[in-house]
This record gives C-alpha cells, sequence and structure tokens, in this order.
C-alpha cells in the first residue's frame, strides 16, 4: 500500500501541473511587462501609426477587446462611486451617448477592475478564469471515474482549447468555461455523495450567468439541463431512489437555488434588455440566418487536424476563410482541439454504447456541429431563445469543443482501461484519421488539390501571386501542413504502442508523452494566435489628443480614414460615431441621412462599424461636431472648416457647428416618424437655430411658433456634465425650448426649478425641454429604474449566496463531530 505522503503527492501533483501550464502561458505577462491586449492593432491606424510607423499588427483580427471591450471596462470601472452611492449608466463617448450597463454582474471581473487600471485588471482575471478552467474541468473529469492521467488530458484540451484560446483576449467566453465543468461536477456531487449541492450549483452557474455573453448563457443552459436529465435516467433503479429521496426538502433548496440565480442575473437581464431596446440590430428569419450571419462550411472539418489549413490572421500570414459569410472568420469557425485529443475523441466511437457518458457527449458534439453547418435542428432555439435571431449560429461550437474535450478524457481512460480484445477496436479509426492527414497533405501538393482549396475559398487562382501564395502556404514544410501532419503521426504512435502494452504502467508512460505532446501543441497554439503587447502601447497620447485636451469647452469630434473606431473613447473624447454590437435605431438612421442625404433608402441592417465620407450636411453640426481628424495628406478645401493642428493628423475646426445645448423659440410639429425624419433632411443650419422638430404637441402652445426671433437673445449661461447628470443655466426673454445634442431616451427626466418637466424627442433622435420665460436652472438625469435595480440586486443575490454556502459548510463541520 502506498504511503499516506505518497498518495498526497499523487494527489497535489495534477493541480500543480496544471498551475505551472497557466503559469507558463502567462510569462509574457508575469515576467516580461506585457499585456493580453492587442495594442499592436493601434499602431496600425491614426493618429498612433502616424508617429510610430512600421509597426505591424500581430493578428488585425483581434481589435474588439482594444476599441470595445476596453473602453467599456474603463467605463464600467467608473460605474459606481461608493462615496455618494451613485451609478453611471450613460456613456457620452461614442454615438452621442447611449445606455452602457455591465455585462453580467462577475464579481472578481467587477473587483478587478475597480481596483486595478484596465490591463491588469483584464490580465489578472484571464488567468484566474483560465486556471479554474482547468481546474474545474480536472475535478469534473475525476468525479465521473476517470484516472488521473485521463482527467488531466480533458482539463489540458479545455484549458487551452482552440475556441476558447481564439476568443481570450475577447474574455467573454473564457468568463464562462470554468462554470461548465463546475456545474457538472456539482451535479456528479449530489448524485454520488446523496448530498445537496445545490448551492455550489447555484454559484457555479452563476459565474456562466454574470459571464455576460449570452449564447454561452444559453448553451450552457440547455446542455446542463440536458447532462442533469440523461444522469437521472442512467441512474440505476436503487441510486435513482435514493437520489430522490428526502422529501420536499432538496426541492425547496433547488428552488431556493433558482430564486438566488435569476436575482444574480438581475444585471445580465437588465443589461441584455438595454441593449436590444430600440438597436439598430435587424431580426433575422431563420430562413436567412446562415446566408447573413455565418455557417461552418463542411471543408473546415479539416481544421480539426489542421488548423491553419484555410490559413491564419495571426503573425502576416495568408487568410482564406470559406464561405463568403459575414461572420465565416478564424474566431468564429475554430473547432481545433489539439490533433492528439481528436485522436482521443474518436476512440470513443466504439463504445458509444458500452460506456457511460460517451453517447451524451457524442450526441451533444454531433448535434451542436450540425446546428453551426447549417441544421433544422437549430430552429427551435432560433425561435424560442432571444437574441439568437440577432447573431451567427457558428456560437454553439462552443458545446462542440466542451463535448468533443470531454470525449478526449474518456477516450483516454478507455485506451488505459481496455487490455482484451475491444481495445483493437480503435485502432482502425487511428488509422484512418492518420490516413486522411497524409492524404489532406498530399493533395495540396498537387494543381488539383490546390485549385480546389481556391475554389472553396473564393480565390481567384487565375492572378499569379493568389496561385504562388497558396502553392508557398501548403509547402510540405511549411508550419500550416507539416507541424499537424507530424502530431498525427505522433499521435497514432503514441497510442498505438499505449494499446499494444498490456500493463496499466507501459500505458500510462505512453499517454504521458502524449499528454506533454498535446500541452505542446495547444499552449504554443494560443500562445501564436494571441497578441502580447508591452504595456507602454496601452493607448498613449499624441500631440493631436493633448491639443483636443486643451479645449475646454463641450464638443464631439469625427474621423475620416483609417482612425481606429472608439479610438478617442479612452481619453474622455467624445466621438458622433464609433462601434458598438448595439446603439439606438433612430441614430443610426441619422447618421445615414447626414451622409447619404434624403432620398436614399436604408440598408437592410445598419453596419456595427460607422464610418464618414462626407461633411457639410448641417446634421453634423448639430450634434456639436466640432472637430474633424484627418490624415496628415488630406486637405478639407471649405470655407466652414478651419485647420487648426497639423502634425502626425491634421485636425479642422468646423465653423457652423451648434453648442451642446441651445434654445430655439419656436417649433415644427410632425405627426410621425416619417414625416419628422423628411423635415430633418430639410433643414439647414439657420433653421435647427430657430426651430425643432417635435413628435409630439408640446404641453405649452408658445405665441412664437414659426416666427423668428433675434438671434442671441437666448442663453445658456452655464453647462456642466456629472454622473448621469446635466445640470444647466439658462435665460430665456421668452417661452422656448431648450435643445440639447444627446440622443433621446425614456429614462432622461428633467426637473426645471425643482419641478419635474417632460422631455420631447426632438430633430428625430435628440431630446428638448419646453421652458418658460426667465433664468432658470435645468436639471437632467438618466434615471433608469431597471438598470440601477440589476447590479443592487445582483450583489444581494450574491451576498445571500455566500451566507447559504457558509451555512452548508457550517452543517457539515456539525454533521463530522
Amino acid at each position: 500500500m502506498r504511503s499516506r505522503f505518497v498518495n498526497i503527492v499523487v494527489a497535489v501533483v495534477p493541480f500543480l501541473f496544471i498551475l505551472f501550464l497557466a503559469g507558463r502561458f502567462f510569462y509574457p505577462v508575469l515576467l516580461e511587462g506585457r499585456t493580453f491586449y492587442a495594442f499592436d492593432n493601434l499602431y496600425t491606424t491614426l493618429p498612433w501609426s502616424a508617429t510610430n510607423p512600421g509597426i505591424k499588427a500581430h493578428n488585425p483580427l483581434i481589435t474588439d477587446p482594444i476599441n470595445i471591450y476596453y473602453p467599456h471596462y474603463k467605463f464600467v470601472a467608473d460605474f459606481f462611486e461608493p462615496k455618494d452611492m451613485s451609478f453611471k449608466f450613460w456613456n457620452g463617448s461614442i454615438f452621442c451617448g447611449k445606455p452602457n450597463p455591465p455585462f453580467g454582474g462577475n464579481p472578481i471581473e467587477f473587483f478587478a477592475y475597480w481596483l486595478f487600471s484596465p490591463s491588469v485588471a483584464h490580465d489578472l482575471v484571464l488567468f484566474i478564469h483560465l486556471l479554474a478552467t482547468g481546474l474545474f474541468m480536472y475535478l469534473y473529469l475525476r468525479s465521473i471515474d476517470l484516472r488521473v492521467l485521463s482527467s488531466l488530458i480533458g482539463a489540458l484540451a479545455w484549458m487551452f482549447n482552440g475556441h476558447l484560446m481564439v476568443w481570450f483576449e475577447f474574455q467573454n467566453m473564457i468568463l464562462g468555461s470554468p462554470a461548465l465543468p463546475a456545474s457538472f461536477l456539482c451535479i456528479e456531487l449530489w448524485i454520488k455523495k446523496k448530498r445537496e449541492f445545490a448551492p455550489f450549483l447555484a454559484c457555479a452557474f452563476a459565474f456562466t450567468i454574470t459571464s455576460g455573453y449570452a449564447p454561452v448563457v444559453f448553451f450552457h443552459s440547455i446542455l446542463l439541463v440536458a447532462y442533469f436529465l440523461y444522469r437521472l435516467f442512467t441512474l440505476p433503479k436503487g441510486e435513482k431512489r435514493g437520489f430522490t429521496r428526502g422529501g420536499i426538502r432538496p426541492s425547496l433548496h433547488l428552488a431556493l437555488g433558482a430564486v438566488l440565480l435569476l436575482c444574480i442575473a438581475a444585471t445580465f437581464l437588465t443589461s441584455h434588455r438595454a441593449f436590444i431596446d430600440n438597436s439598430h440590430r435587424k431580426e433575422y428569419r431563420f430562413s436567412e440566418i446562415y446566408d447573413r450571419t455565418g455557417q461552418l462550411p463542411k471543408e473546415y472539418l479539416l481544421t480539426l487536424l489542421f488548423p491553419d489549413f484555410f490559413g491564419s490572421p495571426a503573425g502576416g500570414g495568408p487568410c482564406f476563410t470559406p464561405g463568403a459569410k459575414p461572420y465565416n472568420n478564424y474566431n468564429e469557425l475554430c473547432i481545433y482541439s489539439g490533433v492528439f485529443s481528436l485522436f482521443l475523441a474518436f476512440s470513443c466511437i466504439p463504445f458509444a454504447g458500452r460506456r457511460k457518458y460517451v453517447l451524451f457527449f457524442l450526441g451533444g458534439a454531433l448535434i451542436a456541429l450540425l446546428m453551426a453547418m447549417g441544421s433544422v435542428l437549430y430552429y427551435p432555439l432560433f425561435r424560442f431563445l432571444p437574441g439568437l435571431n440577432l447573431s451567427t449560429p457558428t456560437r454553439v461550437l462552443y458545446v462542440f469543443c466542451f463535448s468533443l474535450t470531454v470525449m478526449s478524457a474518456l477516450g483516454a481512460d478507455i485506451v488505459l482501461r481496455e487490455t482484451g480484445r475491444r481495445r483493437w477496436t480503435v485502432v482502425p479509426i487511428w488509422i484512418l484519421l492518420l490516413l486522411s492527414a497524409i492524404i489532406a497533405s498530399w493533395s495540396v501538393q498537387t494543381d488539383s488539390g490546390i485549385r480546389w482549396v481556391g475554389a472553396v475559398s473564393g480565390l481567384d487562382l487565375s492572378q499569379p501571386q493568389e496561385y504562388k501564395g497558396l502553392v508557398d502556404h501548403f509547402h510540405i514544410a511549411g508550419p500550416a501542413v507539416l507541424g499537424p501532419l507530424l502530431f498525427a503521426g505522433i499521435s497514432f504512435i503514441t497510442l498505438l504502442l499505449a494499446a499494444v502494452s498490456r500493463d496499466e504502467r507501459g500505458k500510462n508512460k505512453y499517454l504521458c508523452l502524449g499528454l506533454l505532446f498535446l500541452a505542446y501543441d495547444l499552449l504554443f497554439f494560443g500562445l501564436r494566435y494571441n497578441s502580447v503587447s508591452p504595456r507602454e502601447m496601452e493607448y498613449p497620447k499624441t500631440g493631436a489628443i493633448r491639443f483636443l485636451e486643451q479645449d475646454p469647452s463641450l464638443f464631439r469630434v469625427m474621423s475620416l480614414g483609417n482612425f481606429m473606431h472608439n479610438g478617442f473613447a479612452p481619453f474622455g473624447i467624445q466621438d458622433i460615431g464609433g462601434y458598438s454590437s448595439f446603439y439606438p435605431k433612430r441614430y443610426a438612421e441619422y447618421l445615414h441621412l447626414s451622409q447619404h442625404g434624403p432620398g436614399t433608402p436604408f440598408p437592410e441592417t445598419h453596419s456595427r462599424w460607422v464610418n464618414f465620407h462626407r461633411l457639410g450636411s448641417p446634421l453634423l453640426d448639430l450634434i456639436n461636431m466640432k472637430y474633424v481628424f484627418v490624415p496628415s495628406q488630406l486637405s478639407i478645401p471649405s470655407s466652414f472648416m478651419e485647420l487648426v493642428y497639423d502634425q502626425e493628423v491634421r485636425i479642422y475646426e468646423n465653423k457652423d457647428v451648434l453648442p451642446r445645448a441651445f434654445i430655439v423659440p419656436s417649433y415644427s410639429l410632425c405627426n410621425s416618424q416619417e414625416s419628422a425624419y423628411a423635415a430633418l433632411g430639410s433643414f439647414t443650419v439657420e433653421d435647427f437655430r430657430q426651430r425643432v422638430i417635435l413628435e409630439s404637441e408640446p404641453p405649452l402652445v408658445f405665441s412664437g411658433r414659426g416666427e423668428e426671433e433675434k438671434e442671441g437673445r437666448f442663453n445658456v449661461t452655464e453647462i456642466r456634465y456629472g454622473r448621469d447628470k446635466i445640470d444647466i443655466r439658462v435665460s430665456c426673454p421668452s417661452g422656448g425650448f431648450l435643445v440639447l445634442s444627446d440622443n433621446y431616451h425614456k429614462s432622461w427626466k428633467a426637473k426645471v426649478d425643482g419641478s419635474e418637466k417632460p422631455i420631447l424627442r426632438a430633430n428625430y433622435a435628440m431630446m428638448s425641454i419646453p421652458l418658460e420665460a426667465g433664468s432658470q436652472n435645468v436639471e437632467i438625469r438618466f434615471d433608469d429604474v431597471e438598470l440601477l435595480l440589476g447590479p443592487i440586486i445582483t450583489a444581494l443575490g450574491w451576498i445571500s449566496l455566500g451566507v447559504w454556502i457558509c451555512f452548508w459548510f457550517r452543517k457539515r463541520r456539525k454533521e463530522s463531530r
């Protein structure tokens, strides 16, 4: 018998190994002062590219983390002020303002960004969740009675799974990845130990919800329910009775867990309600969802063995993803889980009816794969889960990769345990996989193979350089072919030797070798794909940014040319454009009119990215657009644009700009949204100075309606922006309308000298407040009760769950005595 010390060492070593792998992956962060933010992408856009020429982005596909998530988390870090217990939900940095609540309410994420700078918090959150992903996957696999080595293989394959790695810096996917195996672990412990693990199951699922990523939340929920039912169905009758015994108490605990989950989900629910409400995004029909978003082509299954078969955006190489769909890119379609783990996962197939769990995860992988490839199986999810009709079905590949990872652990356990004739049933499958790798490698060395790749990828191979580019990419000694081919050969030989070995020690030895190859494969896949930037590249100020910071007035900017969307938001410089998954639909239509003029129909769907190509529209003056950024070689020959800065970029000042808030004496009433839009396209700057376009009758009738007042009689003497608050001092010799160029939202509330006043939708997308004569103080607050209650209820839910877990431990401690 082994000594107690040896047992402890054996138990601890897997955790140390997982910690070592996480530390090795974070080596550039821990020891080189770098960060998992692709700040090198900043230096391919203005104004940074002008002062730092020659810097190339390692991976140009990883831009969302720096131009969506970085500004978002910088904003969220300041969303709660403990001194006065105030919150901030309105973000005015892009699109003339929009609600910007936290995504989900993950406490680790919240405290990290509250205490540290964005890049430090980002790396800390990633490290904690990466480590937790490996640890919980290992614990789950051990709970279903897999060997230590098999469990380590599964933990490694999920921890550094290609699908998680390509989304790693985006943060949303990795936030939910530990919770999936943790939820399964709680179910297993509940079944096997006959104890109620409801608080831990609730806690695990709560971390999924608070990842804030709706597709992951939905797919996790479905998979969790399906797994629970599968485990109940497959339990022997005696165990099933034992599990369900206990009267009403377990049911009450499950109900309590559900209530707490609903509380913790409050931030997720209210924030997504705010995102979707009046959004620019279009809901797709099921018949068009795959064509208008993304679909996994059958040819892309080759990337299970050759991750870069169709190229990669990382490292400056070619990238030619097949299937001309808007979302068909390397990130969306990545299904790579490692060559060795693929061989092991396929080892499960002959044992689908004989080994527990294999059928469930094999079915899960196949169903998810079919859904991503365009099957009608996706329709129930599309039809009944809110928001899935707005985005690509390829997000279900998260389930496929998780299921494949568990199958790899099950396959490793089959290799370890099978010693009879049945162990040879997997060898033909390994031979088939090896032959597939060899045939694929050989075929792309031929002209017909090259032309097949060109055809499925939509490349024009009549161009000599396109053809030569493919030939070079598929060179037999190149990384796209040789590396995966070697891994396939090593996997086959290693597993064959393990199958031949009759004793467990020999099997362990060869599987340990395979584990090391898998670690090398996946770890360096993740490091090769992700960008690790020096921290000094974190949004440095340029001369143009410092120039604008010297202007004390309220203003907005726009840019023409190769500028980073949302690039000025981290500096507090407000932009009339931007990039966001959701922003107000009316504002999208407003910008469309400013760029295309009246009579141009709306596009089928408005883009998430706003690019400008036209100046001179009075609609741009109306939204307080004071400065225009252009490349240094571009001039704007216009009498209303004055060049005020000419160095790394040029900045022009708009002389016709209207102030952020101003007063007009009269209004034009439009009885419909369409007529308001038509009036908007017909107004000049002078019209906007005199009249505001309203869509509802104001509460007061002004005698000056339709008459032009002399300029200068109405004054906004002071305007101050605070946390979800605007304070304005006005002077009106007669009744008029205060017009603000911030986006209208139903949650804006106004008081004039302490009395509540209505806020009217004005100029199609803005807001206006009717004023009486005299000097008045106007206070405008963004008061969204739902958004306010969301974080409060979430915090109370987490606290209550923590108290419940403490009571659970206290009860178990008493029982053990």
